[in-house]
């Protein structure tokens, strides 16, 4: 779940039978960063027992600060590819008001972000 805005994080949630992968929530995260053109997200990764007891809390600040330019260029495609991705899902759901939320997950209006 990634949450825009004034508290814009992404959260995972991980159990037995889908363990914690540090690697997918990081470049996942990256990938959202760069798709809503932030600088820094917070990533929340909480860590389930079988019975469903929580067993581990992990968070950091992820951020492209630091990473080569190679690095920073693949984030930013995959951070394009997931706004393509969420506009096209939304325009399959129905018609996107001009005034709504975009729902690439910028946070901005419709008409001012991704309106054709």
């Amino acid at each position: 779940m990634s949450a825009y805005g004034n508290h814009a994080l992404t959260l995972f949630t991980w159990s037995p039978g889908v363990p914690r992968d540090v690697v997918f929530a990081r470049e996942h995260t990256m990938g959202v960063l760069a798709a809503a053109g932030e600088t820094t997200r917070p990533l929340l990764e909480l860590e389930y027992s079988e019975q469903g007891t929580l067993v581990g809390i992990h968070w950091r600040r992820v951020s492209l600060n630091g990473l080569a330019e190679a690095d920073v260029a693949r984030v930013q495609a995959k951070g394009v590819a997931l706004r393509a991705r969420r506009l096209a899902a939304a325009h399959e759901r129905g018609k996107i008001g001009p005034n709504d939320r975009c729902p690439c997950g910028s946070g901005k209006k419709y008409k001012k972000c991704c309106r054709p």
